[in-house]
């Protein structure tokens, strides 16, 4: 295929999974969050995360989450430069060498949902700098459809109609660009 026959993707929405030691420290996150990547538009409830115990030895035993969507969009080769920066931002709100955050990134597309995350595993994709994309979720039949290796706590229909809200608006945005393209 020529050069010149190559048609760049669209830009992807920019969402974050994140997971806090409270809501002081969700709120931290956020404003770290806003500052590097621009204006949050939509947020998920705050919600008990109980899929694991993995993290309770650095961030305790009520740890919430949060799913999050950024109003601005971001080119799909920037995945890897956006896990970096959240890394970044888990260390800087760390507490005595404990993280007191867990922010993984990753971008919605109208046919997918994949996520940067620093563990290996057979069907991640290895990016650059220790960090790999995990498709999460496909489009089919008017909603996204969780892998077989899809972590459970994301398979609830409440998490995948927030992913479907975001998708609603991510598709008014390209069709808005679309316009002022022409």
């Amino acid at each position: 295929m020529s050069s010149e026959t190559y048609l760049p993707p669209p830009p992807s929405k920019h969402i974050l999974f994140l997971l806090a030691a409270d809501t002081e420290w969700l709120e931290k996150a956020k404003s770290e969050l806003v500052r590097l990547f621009g204006p949050v538009e939509q947020e998920s409830s705050v919600f008990l995360y109980k899929a694991t115990d993995y993290y309770c030895e650095e961030m305790g035993n009520n740890i919430i989450r949060q799913f999050l969507s950024f109003r601005d969009l971001l080119p799909p080769e920037g995945l890897a430069d956006y896990k970096l920066k959240t890394n970044e931002i888990e260390m800087v709100l760390s507490e005595e060498g404990k993280r007191q955050v867990n922010l993984d990134g990753g971008l919605l597309t109208l046919d997918k949902i994949v996520i940067a995350t620093t563990k290996p595993a057979s069907y991640r994709v290895y990016l650059r700098e220790g960090i790999y994309a995990q498709a999460t979720y496909w489009y089919e039949k008017a909603t996204y459809q969780a892998w077989p290796w899809t972590y459970d706590e994301y398979q609830s229909s409440d998490i995948i109609e927030f992913f479907n809200s975001v998708r609603r608006k991510y598709q008014k945005q390209l069709n808005e660009l679309k316009v002022q393209e022409n």
